[in-house]
């Protein structure tokens, strides 16, 4: 079918979007994305001082999720010297891997570290139902020494209060710009329940994985009262310190539930580890109502002045053994134009004023982003995305055609005759009609004919 016989803009659903009564930062407070492709990184461990202080891509660069201490002077040292660099504190866990260094399971007995928080901050670790094992947070790929932090309560104003002065405050006197909060989520998934106060167990959540009022409420009111917090803390560029949770909105939440609300009106901007390739794109991109989801959520943070960095892990998810193995040894792991095209095309129709795109390995952290289009000079948006059907959108830039089709058939698309257009990846040139599969999108930069 043709893409101009059914175009409909977007933008007539975008004055129904609200996010409540709040407190929204200046839009100017993160760097604006406004032109061209903007990215981020996610670490920086394996990047050198000569390779930051160089960056020939350094003005598109606006972010970095935990950046190191020792490459701050670096960035401040190259052409952007106003990247956004943000700390990297684990939410509701104790980040000193120092104290749990001995530890080899989840007792006591196992675990020095667990009997010091006992015997000196009993009443800061949060357990399970049965009173006894920590509600311990271990996520896949992770073995037993990567996952052994002390879980917090989190509703607890004791620990709230020691975060904000034993790991906030001295992150900022460094230099830093925002505090990276990770693991942020509104589903209860290691079963946290309750905790010691006065040597008597208290409950204070049902110990279910989803659907609680009393979890997701308590997270709401830690990410409330951290965000008054931190950004009361100035940095040493005299602006407030921004928070950022990484926090993806799952099949669970809509972008206009009500508790998505409230925690957006109370975060500076959002990472979603999952971004548009779900962790990986092994069986397929986000698709459907999914990634409808997140596009609207994206564009609302960012129609409030807050800030959407999506990661887009791209490899073999579901095998963690196999996720540093090169691309000739798994072809899942494979980063391949049509995969970095489908991500990026994604990222173009949620992008504002500040949004950015981060790809790589499944967890393959702290090396830059493997983005090559992300170098393509498109300029400005000269629209609203456009519903082309209920599952393809496009959208036209300054020099660039993008659609995605995240649908489940294979559409055919009339391009505008006043341009020719060549594919962002390959360089080669792409006449009407345009042919995009399921699940399939393009970037196609264009040229007046």
């Amino acid at each position: 079918m043709a893409g101009t016989q059914y175009r409909k803009a977007l933008s007539l659903c975008l004055g129904i979007f609200l996010m409540g009564k709040c407190g929204c930062l200046s839009i100017s407070t993160w760097r604006n994305s406004s032109a061209d492709i903007h990215s981020f990184w996610t670490f920086d461990s394996g990047v050198s001082e000569s390779t930051i202080k160089n960056n020939p891509n350094a003005s598109t660069l606006d972010f970095v999720w935990g950046a190191s201490a020792e490459h701050i002077p670096a960035y401040r040292a190259s052409s952007n010297p106003s990247t956004i660099l943000s700390f990297y504190i684990p939410f509701a866990r104790d980040p000193n891997r120092t104290l749990m260094a001995n530890c080899t399971g989840p007792t006591p007995a196992e675990c020095p570290g667990l009997v010091w928080y006992q015997a000196n901050r009993p009443e800061f670790v949060v357990y399970q139902c049965d009173g006894k094992t920590p509600a311990w947070n271990h996520y896949n790929g992770e073995g037993w020494a990567e996952s052994a932090l002390i879980p917090l309560d989190v509703s607890s104003d004791a620990v709230i209060d020691w975060q904000v002065e034993t790991l906030v405050r001295p992150a900022i006197d460094k230099g830093y710009d925002a505090i990276a909060w990770d693991n942020f989520g509104l589903n209860n998934n290691f079963k946290a329940c309750g905790v010691f106060r006065n040597g008597r167990f208290v409950k204070l959540y049902s110990g279910e994985t989803s659907g609680d009022p009393a979890y997701e409420a308590a997270m709401v009111s830690w990410i409330s009262r951290i965000k008054k917090k931190v950004n009361a803390i100035q940095t040493v560029q005299k602006q407030p310190t921004l928070i950022i949770p990484n926090w993806s909105i799952e099949s669970t939440y809509h972008w206009n539930d009500s508790v998505v609300f409230q925690v957006g009106n109370n975060t500076d901007g959002a990472l979603s580890e999952a971004g548009f390739s779900d962790y990986g794109c092994a069986s397929g991109c986000t698709v459907g109502a999914a990634w409808v989801n997140k596009i609207l959520f994206a564009r609302n943070l960012q129609a409030h002045g807050k800030a959407y960095y999506a990661i887009n892990e791209i490899g073999d998810r579901d095998h963690p053994g196999n996720w540093s193995k090169s691309c000739a040894q798994d072809t899942l792991n494979c980063i391949t134009a049509a995969k970095r095209q489908y991500v990026i095309a994604s990222l173009l129709m949620a992008k504002e004023q500040a949004a950015g795109v981060f790809i790589s390995g499944v967890q393959q952290y702290g090396w830059g982003s493997f983005c090559p289009e992300c170098n393509a000079k498109i300029g400005d948006a000269l629209e609203e995305p456009v519903v082309v059907n209920p599952t393809v959108w496009e959208r036209r830039y300054e020099s660039a055609y993008v659609a995605v089709n995240f649908g489940t058939e294979t559409i055919s698309l009339s391009l505008d005759a006043k341009y020719t257009y060549s594919d962002v990846s390959s360089g080669k040139a792409v006449t009407s009609p345009l042919v995009l599969n399921a699940g399939n999108a393009t970037i196609l930069l264009t040229h007046p004919a």
